[in-house]
């Protein structure tokens, strides 16, 4: 009978790699070298985002909705549902999505597992063109690639600046996607969302527990009815929260106030502004991702994968 002293390395490389970065964690905590190496190996370059998951979930304390599955049972809850996410696949799309039309019905889980299958590493390279149906039915919206960057020049070194002034640390590739006069427009959206850059305030203080952070308002729909915000932390992790109220608007600051980091008002529901996603890279592709859904795009690897690592059969 095979065992773990008996398998080639290779194969135990490949089988941990399968993991979870939870379960890749446990599994480094054993006493056995010839598990604990690989595992170290292969959760090193996730330890980073583990921190930060943490940090975030214990200062924002997110409550998802029933019937949500979590991607890692007893390690991260389930986040805040976002306008834009489904509860299930529907039948219909099963087939062209590759999935097993026998089963189902496959359920969301949250957080989305990007860890297990896609380079959220900055660079975008996830980020495809659209399909030239869709890419005609933003136009009127947001124009096409090429035509204009998030934010101008000034705007974004104005920001840069700000934050390294605070010791504040902007997530990787958040600079270059407001930059970019291409990126943004690949990410359609079916419910009027738009991506613009605000100036970097102080988070209301009744929203973090006092603890210090800043946000920056980037994205929000055409009736400023929700708001999207990159929360940034004093210790240098961030995530992504929501609010259907302009914190901007609720701290009624002046422009004075906002550049010496005034806390306009610390009186903001806490409960009016939820965390939905872990850092601001998995926030665009859950964006991205989901919105093709519901456009009903031609299923591509991507989008195969991404359905394939988010809605789960519960059975299995």
């Amino acid at each position: 009978m095979a065992t773990i002293l008996t398998i080639p390395p290779e194969v135990v490389m490949n089988i941990l790699g399968r993991l979870d970065p939870f379960s890749l964690e446990s599994v480094a905590k054993t006493l056995s070298s010839r598990l604990y190496y690989p595992a170290t190996q292969l959760l090193a370059p996730r330890k980073g985002w583990m921190e930060n998951a943490r940090a975030m979930c214990k200062l924002f304390n997110p409550r998802g909705s029933r019937g949500v599955l979590p991607s890692y049972p007893g390690c991260l809850p389930v986040l805040a549902d976002h306008h834009l996410v489904r509860d299930e696949i529907p039948k219909r799309d099963y087939q062209g999505l590759g999935l097993d039309q026998e089963r189902g019905p496959y359920v969301r889980s949250s957080p989305p597992d990007f860890q297990s299958w896609i380079a959220l590493d900055g660079t975008f390279s996830w980020l495809q063109s659209l399909e030239k149906k869709i890419a005609d039915e933003m136009e009127p919206h947001i124009g096409r690639e090429g035509d204009r960057p998030v934010a101008t020049k000034a705007q974004i070194e104005s920001l840069v600046a700000k934050a390294e002034e605070l010791g504040l640390r902007l997530p990787a590739g958040f600079k270059a996607f407001m930059a970019d006069n291409r990126l943004h427009h690949r990410i359609p959206s079916y419910s009027a969302w738009y991506f613009n850059l605000s100036k970097l305030v102080r988070c209301p203080s009744s929203v973090d527990n006092a603890g210090g952070g800043y946000i920056v308002r980037f994205y929000w729909d055409q009736q400023a009815c929700a708001f999207a915000y990159l929360y940034l932390s004093q210790s240098g992790h961030h995530c992504i929260l929501m609010s259907m109220l302009d914190l901007y608007e609720e701290m009624e600051l002046d422009e004075e106030e906002i550049e010496d980091g005034h806390d306009g008002n610390g009186d903001v529901d806490k409960d009016d502004v939820v965390m939905v996603a872990l850092t601001f890279e998995e926030y665009l592709a859950m964006v991205y991702y989901e919105e093709l859904l519901e456009f009903r795009a031609k299923p591509f690897t991507g989008l195969c994968n991404y359905v394939k690592h988010t809605y789960m059969a519960p059975a299995k």
